[in-house]
């Protein structure tokens, strides 16, 4: 019996995996690293380039959020206003004035301040709503039972992006010049939009039924804000447990050389959970995954910040690792669910735009929190304040798929 369910679980992964090259996945993966790339690359790179100037370090830390903010702006307008029609058209235009602003960047590197904190912001919105439209194109490539499997794929995709991406910034600034990296990120950004339009036609445009207005969208969208919600608390406490680790260890006494392996081990633990994750069916719907996924992280974070020796400390981190890709991944879903197809692009890009929100959130209560109280204090709050935000949420996803529901059967029986 055991020996059969292993035979039809190799069958069922043999066949998922042929479907990824069915789907033309090598392509789109090319395309989706030519533009996720440059994106993971940018706020380090912006330390880097200007940190030789009087307050340059100041001056970099302000480029890198402007360009943060212009992701968080631009995400959810131009995945509103894109037609499902000309997608590929829309994204590419976005890629193309993303990597002109990048290439200003770098040619006008020693302009007033004020010059590259406008090309910062540009660099940041133009090619904004690209991880939205391009997931929403590639899981149009699948059959529903596959799609899971190829977001998965995707996401471990992504995490060896924005793995590779900081030590690619700096062996380019400290060993070629400070400005290679915006030259890097020009061409790969200039290169994705080359292939979204060289790519075949069928492969990219959504037969959807485009949006009545910019006001439907907005309707629409806002039925998902717990989704955007707890996907921007998740990031927070992400980001906010990478920013504070190195202070975690110092104030237990334990050297802080194993920060970067623990970030190390946090990425590739994910990557393993992702994959497990994209390849077994598992009980509850998204919704009901998604809130014991975040219930599982925040226990994770809860047994790094009490512990006070280095094993506990460290198991407890990369079982918060673990969930979180999982986390990211149930999200996506669950808004496929939600939102009818034609807002599937705007729905990702507003996802993409509040999981920036949680970083930039992160960034600054790390700072101030960090002055005033213990890192492990303010762990354990921000995983009891996600933990509530998640119970919130819960409730209120509940009842909007309820009403939705309602509304459906309201209508189909008129």
């Amino acid at each position: 019996m055991e020996e059969r369910q292993n035979a039809t679980r190799r069958s069922v992964t043999k066949a998922r995996i042929k479907s990824l090259k069915t789907a033309g996945f090598a392509s789109w993966a090319g395309i989706a690293f030519a533009s996720r790339m440059p994106v993971a690359m940018a706020p380090l790179a912006m330390v880097f380039l200007v940190r030789d100037r009087p307050d340059g370090l100041a001056e970099g830390s302000l480029l890198a959020t402007l360009y943060v903010i212009g992701e968080m702006v631009g995400a959810p307008i131009l995945g509103t206003i894109a037609s499902p029609r000309r997608l590929r058209q829309h994204l590419a235009a976005g890629l193309a004035i993303g990597g002109s602003a990048f290439a200003g960047v770098a040619l006008f590197r020693d302009a007033p301040i004020w010059l590259l904190m406008i090309l910062s912001l540009i660099a940041g919105a133009a090619p904004a709503a690209t991880p939205g439209g391009v997931q929403t194109i590639l899981t149009r490539q699948f059959k529903e039972a596959d799609v899971p499997f190829a977001l998965s794929v995707s996401r471990v995709h992504a995490t060896v992006v924005w793995s590779v991406a900081p030590a690619s910034v700096g062996y380019l600034a400290l060993t070629v010049a400070p400005f290679t990296p915006f030259l890097l990120g020009a061409l790969l950004f200039l290169l994705s939009a080359s292939m979204l339009i060289f790519i075949s036609a069928g492969s990219g445009n959504i037969q959807g039924k485009k949006p009545d207005s910019v006001k439907k969208s907005v309707t629409e969208l806002s039925r998902a804000w717990p989704l955007f919600l707890g996907t921007a608390a998740v990031n927070f406490l992400v980001g906010l447990g990478e920013l504070e680790l190195v202070a975690l260890l110092s104030s237990k006494g334990i050297q802080v050389i194993w920060a970067g392996p623990l970030v190390a081990g946090f990425s590739v633990i994910g990557v393993v959970g992702t994959i497990a994750f994209g390849l077994g069916k598992w009980p509850g719907n998204h919704r009901q995954q998604s809130t014991w996924l975040i219930v599982m992280m925040c226990s994770g974070t809860v047994i790094c910040a009490i512990s006070s020796n280095l094993l506990p400390l460290a198991l407890g981190f990369l079982f918060s690792g673990l969930f979180v890709p999982c986390f990211m991944l149930v999200r996506n879903l669950a808004l496929r669910d939600l939102l009818p197809e034609q807002f599937h692009t705007a729905g990702f890009s507003v996802l993409y735009a509040s999981s920036c929100v949680g970083y930039v959130l992160c960034g600054a209560t790390a700072s101030v929190t960090l002055k005033f109280s213990q890192p492990q204090t303010s762990l354990i709050g921000a995983a009891g304040a996600v933990a509530v935000i998640t119970f919130a949420s819960f409730v209120v996803e509940r009842r909007l798929a309820s009403s939705r529901q309602e509304l459906t059967a309201t209508n189909s029986f008129s």
